[in-house]
C-alpha cells in the first residue's frame, strides 16, 4: 500500500479540481482555493519534517518550485487571465526541476529528496492544468495531465496492489518534462485558443500514454 502521507496528499490535491472547475463565484473560489492550497502546503511541510534527514541544496530548489507554483495561482487570483508574469513564474518553476535534478546527482540523491521532487512535479502539473482551464480557457482535456497521477495513486490504494515507489523510468521523465513545457506554453498570453487547446490536448495524450502501462500492470497484478 502507499503510505498514508501519499494518499492524504493526493486527496488534498484532487480537492482543488472541483473548486477550479465548478466554483464560479469569485469570492467563494478565492477562499475555497486558499484553504485547499494551505492544506497542500502543510502536507509538503509534513513530508519535510517527518524524516530526520539533512536538508540539501536540491531540496531547497524543490521547495522553491513549490512556492513558485503557489505564486502562479496567486497571480491568477489578482489577474484572472493569462499574463506574462504568471507565464514567467510557471516557466521558472518548470526550469527549477532541471536544477534540483543536477544538484541531486552531484551531491547524491536521498529518498526524501526524490519523493519531494516527484510530488512537486505532480503539483506543478496539476496547478498548470487547472489554471490553463480556468483562466486561459483551454479545452477541458488540459485537466487530464494534472489529475492522472493522483487518480492512479487512489486506484492503487483501492485495489490494494501498490508496488513500492521507485525512480521514474527515463521515458516517463521525458514525457513529464515535455508535458509541463506544453502546459506552461498554454498559459502564455496572446496565443490563439486553438493553439493552446492543441498543446493542452497533446500534454493529455502524452500523460495518458505514459500512465497506460502503469494502469495495465495494476489491472493484472
Amino acid at each position: 500500500m502507499r503510505d498514508r502521507w501519499t494518499l492524504l496528499h493526493s486527496l488534498l490535491c484532487l480537492a482543488l479540481v472541483p473548486i477550479f472547475v465548478a466554483v464560479h463565484d469569485t469570492l467563494q473560489f478565492l477562499w475555497l482555493s486558499t484553504f485547499a492550497l494551505m492544506g497542500v502546503t502543510l502536507s509538503f511541510f509534513a513530508l519535510l519534517i517527518r524524516e530526520h534527514a539533512p536538508f540539501r541544496a536540491a531540496d531547497r530548489i524543490t521547495m522553491a518550485r513549490i512556492l513558485l507554483t503557489l505564486s502562479v495561482v496567486a497571480v491568477f487570483w489578482i489577474e484572472p487571465s493569462a499574463t506574462w508574469l504568471s507565464f514567467t513564474l510557471a516557466a521558472l518553476a518548470a526550469a527549477s526541476d532541471f536544477i534540483d535534478g543536477y544538484l541531486a546527482r552531484r551531491h547524491g540523491p536521498t529518498a526524501r529528496g526524490a519523493k519531494l521532487d516527484m510530488e512537486a512535479d505532480a503539483f506543478l502539473m496539476l496547478v498548470l492544468s487547472l489554471c490553463a482551464y480556468r483562466f486561459a480557457e483551454v479545452f477541458a482535456a488540459v485537466l487530464i495531465p494534472g489529475i492522472v497521477r493522483y487518480a492512479y495513486v487512489l486506484v492503487e490504494a483501492w485495489r490494494g496492489k501498490a508496488q513500492p515507489e521507485s525512480s521514474p523510468r527515463f521515458e516517463a521523465k521525458l514525457i513529464c518534462a515535455v508535458s509541463v513545457t506544453l502546459l506552461v506554453a498554454s498559459i502564455a498570453p496572446g496565443l490563439p485558443g486553438l493553439l493552446t487547446g492543441l498543446m493542452g490536448t497533446a500534454a493529455a495524450g502524452l500523460i495518458l500514454y505514459s500512465f497506460s502501462r502503469d494502469f495495465r500492470s495494476l489491472r493484472w497484478r
